[in-house]
């Protein structure tokens, strides 16, 4: 037996977690790519050209950036955090420019600028977290998950607004603040962003919160699971300081014997049990961890047991967990997204957002709803790329032979296709620095058709890109199709997407 058998996100027994090994950055692959429109040499869509004469069409106004504020933040330090203002006249800024410097004024390459999977730039545009269309005054701001973690000597970061054409702001040179880290019993800021309490401890109370002794983390749900939604364990609970940074998992068989496994590849098997990181928490300490084990570990352990432990040391009460089968909802019955229950044949848990109520829903329904909100690629038009993130459910997936070991029920996104007119060969591509996941890319002639293998395209690459994928057709005719950029990965969260269109 060897490492596979745990799938992604483990590290044997006797590793201890690390917090600063999670991610890679922005995300595990690789940040967004430079899309930006282009520089002096070279200027963007709005650039104004001088001494254009009277018959010369202005071009649009650029962005005002007022105020930025660059910061690290999150419970654990790990992340940061700008903050912007600013105004535009067209309502349409979707993205900020960075350039990230350290100390001596040199590019901090934190981002894959052409897709090869080097960090190779310091510089590059990310999509604002929060984005009112129409609106002329803007704040907003942009997380970059363990960016402080990865690259710690970090000190300056500069920031451009950049609307949907690619016009830039002017450019302010920020400092990067550190965050303070708080004694027993000092006044606290409960969601991490001005500051945060020494390991050990949380910033609980009525406001003004302060820095309390730490208490140990509670497992409110646990679940192992193999069913038609696929082999799962599922741990969701809740930690009143908002440290928890590892769980952990024991080996057992039927009989609550130990089984021992071979994790690190050396043909011994001398692991009863792994740890993983949890990366993701609440600030209201609510946490919920997901790990999708391989057939071949949930054929020889019967049952796990399962407990997290926080940045204070403090472990959680043991649970032992027996592979079962998720209880089935009915249709229009509630449901639980993250998968601790399962919906009935041709339905499926909707919208896939926790923070609302869920239903199970007919997947032809959720399909009509997901292309009737589809982003769309219009050639005709000028709309030959677009950038999205993944949805919370999955309603199609890849037409078997397409992709390795045909997985089924991952998340993914549908995207609109409108072509004006005939095309001797359409190609659709992931394969650009944005894309951060191992995509399948295939096309349905409408939201209702099967996929078919010849419209179908994975991995197309050697190397580095080899998950990006690049789907070519033939001979198309005129209408609108959908596509859809499935993924590997079981979790959508953080996966980011660019689809770009050429026509021929």
């Amino acid at each position: 037996m060897t490492w596979a058998l745990l799938g992604a996100g483990c590290k044997p027994a006797v590793e201890k977690a690390d917090p600063s090994a999670d991610g890679g950055g922005p995300d595990d692959s690789g940040a967004p790519a430079d899309v930006d429109g282009g520089d002096a040499s070279t200027p963007d869509a709005g650039t104004m050209l001088a001494d254009g004469g009277p018959n010369q069409v202005p071009g649009p106004t650029p962005p005002s950036l007022e105020s930025a504020l660059v910061r690290q933040v999150g419970r654990f330090g790990r992340d940061v955090r700008i903050d912007v203002t600013g105004s535009d006249s067209g309502g349409d800024i979707t993205t900020v420019r960075v350039t990230l410097l350290d100390g001596v004024g040199s590019e901090v390459l934190a981002f894959d600028s052409d897709g090869d999977g080097m960090f190779d730039s310091g510089q590059t545009t990310l999509p604002l977290d929060v984005i009112k269309a129409g609106e002329t005054k803007l704040t907003s701001y942009v997380l970059m998950p363990f960016m402080y973690t990865q690259y710690p000597y970090l000190t300056t970061v500069k920031v451009s607004l950049v609307d949907a054409l690619g016009t830039r702001s002017e450019e302010l040179s920020m400092p990067l603040q550190k965050q303070p880290v708080l004694a027993l019993d000092a006044l606290c800021d409960g969601s991490f962003l001005k500051d945060r309490c020494a390991p050990g401890l949380g910033c609980k109370g009525q406001v003004p919160q302060v820095c309390t002794e730490g208490e140990a983390p509670i497992l409110k749900q646990t679940a192992y699971l193999d069913d038609e939604l696929g082999r799962r364990l599922l741990v969701e609970g809740l930690d009143a300081d908002a440290d928890v940074v590892a769980y952990a998992i024991e080996f057992l068989d039927a009989n609550n014997q130990t089984v021992m496994m071979d994790l690190d590849g050396d043909g011994k098997d001398e692991s009863s049990g792994f740890t993983g990181d949890v990366t993701e928490s609440g600030a209201d300490g609510a946490f919920f961890v997901a790990f999708q084990p391989s057939e071949e570990f949930t054929a020889l352990v019967a049952k796990v047991v399962v407990s997290v432990r926080d940045l204070g040391e403090r472990t959680s009460a043991k649970v032992t967990l027996e592979k079962k089968v998720a209880l089935a909802r009915s249709a229009g019955a509630a449901c639980d997204p993250r998968g601790f229950d399962r919906c009935t044949a041709n339905n499926v848990c909707s919208p896939g957002v926790t923070s609302v109520p869920n239903r199970c829903t007919a997947i032809s329904t959720a399909r009509t709803q997901a292309c009737n909100a589809a982003l769309v690629l219009d050639p005709a038009k000028g709309k030959t790329s677009v950038q999205a993130d993944l949805s919370n459910i999955s309603v199609w997936d890849s037409p078997s032979g397409c992709s390795s070991n045909d997985p089924k029920h991952r998340p993914e996104a549908v995207v609109k296709l409108v072509l004006s007119q005939p095309a001797t060969k359409v190609t659709l591509s992931t394969d650009n620095g944005y894309t951060n996941f191992d995509t399948t890319l295939y096309a349905l002639s409408a939201c209702s058709a099967a996929p078919l293998v010849a419209w179908c395209a994975d991995d197309q690459l050697d190397g580095a890109r080899a998950q990006l994928a690049v789907l070519e057709l033939d001979n198309v005719p005129a209408g609108e199709y959908f596509v859809v950029v499935d993924s590997f990965p079981s979790t959508s969260t953080g996966k980011r997407f660019q689809l770009d269109v050429t026509v021929r």
